[in-house]
């Protein structure tokens, strides 16, 4: 099902839904200024919660790779919100929690995005992440109550994934 989703006066993206039964979930939006460079974007994401199997955060990476996508990327609060209300609509038991594109670079040391830039939002769980995390997911509801914070986790950790798919600017 496609359907028009206006976000501006002159930009227009659609929102496609599938909503099948153990399918992925994608949602295009456009993004308003979303970006720190002002452009205007849009951006499709496909939320997998791991109905054809969860995958390791670099499995995950790969999978959005061979797809002409990057595992999702949160550049400004606005996105933030809108992905933390998107995946408070999934559903995915046991784990209610989704691979992000955000990784420990081993040679600074520093939490950077799969699309080379830094870190700029505050939204870790409580004394995370550890200093032996190496990548970070984004958990629906963890710990109770909180809603969209970032897990740091190691590589053996198998969850669902959030691919994102820029497709156009104005």
């Amino acid at each position: 099902m496609l359907l028009p989703f206006a976000f501006g006066l002159s930009m227009f993206c659609s929102v496609k839904r599938k909503m099948l039964f153990f399918q992925p979930i994608t949602i295009c939006h456009f993004l308003v200024p979303w970006r720190p460079d002002g452009q205007k974007a849009c951006s499709c994401y496909t939320f997998e919660n791991g109905f054809t199997g969860r995958k390791n955060w670099q499995q995950a990476k790969d999978g959005c790779s061979f797809d002409n996508k990057h595992l999702l990327v949160i550049e400004t609060l606005q996105e933030w919100e809108f992905i933390n209300k998107s995946i408070t609509e999934q559903k995915t038991f046991p784990y209610d929690e989704w691979h992000i594109g955000l990784f420990k670079n081993v040679t600074t040391g520093e939490w950077t995005w799969v699309n080379g830039k830094p870190l700029t939002l505050d939204k870790w769980w409580p004394q995370d992440p550890g200093k032996d995390d190496r990548y970070a997911l984004m958990a629906n509801e963890y710990p109770p109550g909180s809603y969209g914070l970032f897990g740091g986790i190691n590589d053996n950790t198998y969850r669902g994934w959030i691919c994102e798919e820029e497709t156009g600017t104005s």
